[in-house]
């Protein structure tokens, strides 16, 4: 797992993550959330009015990792990140800096490796099913 923290010391976000204006509840305009799209250049992220825990569950589709906001900050964001997906599965390769450079250079945040508690499903046993 990775945990997503600053990485600056005096706490400053990237120019590429904004506070939003945005009120969701409205229903007008580009709906909130968090859009990732991947062509022949690379990979983009953009989200609108997103908590940087939503951020995470989404990166964590990216890096194919669980990942946990460990910033501390609260509030609503707008993103704009640009990166590679490279070396990942269903990765392409482009002129973008990887996931990690991209955060951090970005975004003012850092992907950490870290060790946890995850859930996880066991299943003891299967059977086929009978007919009625």
């Amino acid at each position: 797992m990775y945990s997503l923290v600053l990485a600056r010391r005096d706490g400053r976000l990237g120019s590429r993550l904004k506070p939003s204006t945005r009120d969701c509840s409205t229903g007008q305009g580009r709906p909130c959330g968090v859009n990732v799209t991947r062509d022949n250049r690379g990979a983009a992220m953009q989200a609108i009015a997103v908590s940087l825990a939503d951020l995470a569950a989404t990166l964590g589709n990216v890096v194919d990792r669980i990942v946990l906001d460990q910033t501390g900050v609260t509030g609503a964001f707008d993103v704009d990140l640009r990166f590679t997906t490279e070396g990942s599965p269903g990765g392409v390769a482009g002129d973008a800096p990887s996931i990690f450079a991209a955060l951090e250079e970005q975004l003012g945040l850092r992907l950490v490796a870290a060790t946890g508690p995850v859930d996880v499903l066991v299943i003891d046993s299967a059977e086929r099913p009978t007919p009625n």
